[in-house]
């Protein structure tokens, strides 16, 4: 198993940063995960994972959060509430339709959304240190398609974001990082190379 950093890239003006990395541990599979991971502004991000190779695969997605009150998952969307901060996530596969059917589980249990074949028993745990676990909470996307695959999500402090970034998307896996240029807020970042 291989990872390797491809790039790191910020805008001028510093509001706008990505990051690319990609690893082959799935030698038998035969598909290569790149994985670009993007910041807009001091409240917005963005994660796109790209999954390359040939035939049809199933991926699966899976983002450990903290424990809340509450949460609501929406079509493809979830909103985190805590008395100091509301996170928004938005889960994307872009080839396969919009938005990527989600599930969120608690305590090895889904408490939203639609089952998951390849679930973990361990989803909606945390551990911080040995033999010690506590509640936590799993978003979980399933996406069963033809490689190359893309699937994004976005997360946003405060609820949904009112502006998304305008990316200038790459095909999966092509060049440098998933997208060619990113402007947000009137500020713009290329990728170079």
């Amino acid at each position: 198993d291989q990872g390797r950093l491809i790039g790191r890239w910020a805008s001028p003006g510093g509001h706008l940063e990505a990051v690319a990395a990609e690893h082959d541990g799935y030698p038998r599979a035969g598909v290569v995960h790149r994985r670009t991971v993007a910041r807009a502004g001091d409240d917005l991000w963005f994660v796109v994972d790209d999954v390359r190779g040939a035939g049809r695969h199933t991926a699966t997605l899976a983002w450990l959060l903290p424990d809340c009150e509450a949460p609501r998952l929406g079509a493809g969307a979830l909103l985190l509430r805590w008395p100091e901060v509301d996170l928004s996530f938005e889960v994307e596969a872009p080839s396969e339709g919009l938005p990527a059917p989600c599930s969120l589980y608690r305590e090895g249990n889904r408490i939203a959304g639609e089952a998951i074949r390849h679930a973990a028993e361990t989803w909606g745990w945390r551990s911080l240190t040995y033999a010690y676990r506590e509640p936590a909470l799993t978003l979980a996307a399933e996406i069963e398609a033809a490689l190359p695959l893309r699937v994004i999500t976005w997360l946003h402090l405060g609820g949904p974001p009112k502006e998304k970034p305008r990316p200038d998307w790459a095909p999966p896996g092509e060049g440098l990082c998933a997208f060619r240029s990113l402007t947000y807020a009137g500020e713009e970042l290329r990728i170079r190379g």
